[in-house]
Parts: C-alpha cells; sequence; structure tokens
C-alpha cells in the first residue's frame, strides 16, 4: 500500500470518528436534556399538586368557620327570639 493510500485511507478513519464522536456528544447532550425536562415536568406536577392541596385545605377551614359561624348565629338568633317571646 502507498503512502498516498494510506494517507487516504487514514482520512477515512479520521472524518468517521469525528463523525461519531459528535454523534455520541448529541445523543448524550440531548439524552440529557430530555432527563433534565422530565426532571423539571414532574417537579412541576409535584407543586401544583401541593398547591391544590393547599388550596383545598383552605376552603375547608374556610368553609369549617362558616359553618360554626352559622351555628352560633342560629343559636343567638334563637335565643334572641326566646327571650323576646319571654319578655312580651
Amino acid at each position: 500500500m502507498s503512502v498516498e493510500a494510506l494517507n487516504h485511507a487514514m482520512n477515512y478513519v479520521i472524518e468517521a470518528w469525528m463523525i461519531g464522536s459528535g454523534l455520541y456528544l448529541s445523543v448524550g447532550f440531548t439524552t440529557s436534556l430530555i432527563r433534565r425536562i422530565r426532571e423539571d415536568l414532574a417537579a412541576e406536577a409535584i407543586s401544583q399538586a401541593d398547591a391544590a392541596e393547599a388550596v383545598e385545605a383552605a376552603e375547608a377551614d374556610r368553609l369549617a368557620e362558616v359553618s360554626a359561624v352559622s351555628k352560633q348565629y342560629a343559636k343567638t338568633k334563637t335565643e334572641t327570639v326566646s327571650v323576646s317571646v319571654s319578655e312580651g
């Protein structure tokens, strides 16, 4: 094999190695990027679920408070009516 043919073959080997390395790095970068996006989406979903639970808990607290106030108001109103009828 002549030096010129060997040089030509080595050029193909080097070019193939560079293309393969570039593809390997591109696939690695893309894979890590996809993994990062999935992690971010999972974290966002957890955050939204936590926020929804917090809203539901706040709503339940508010409804309990409204119920307690309504019962107190009804009790006070009944007592007021009883006192008014007794005095009258």
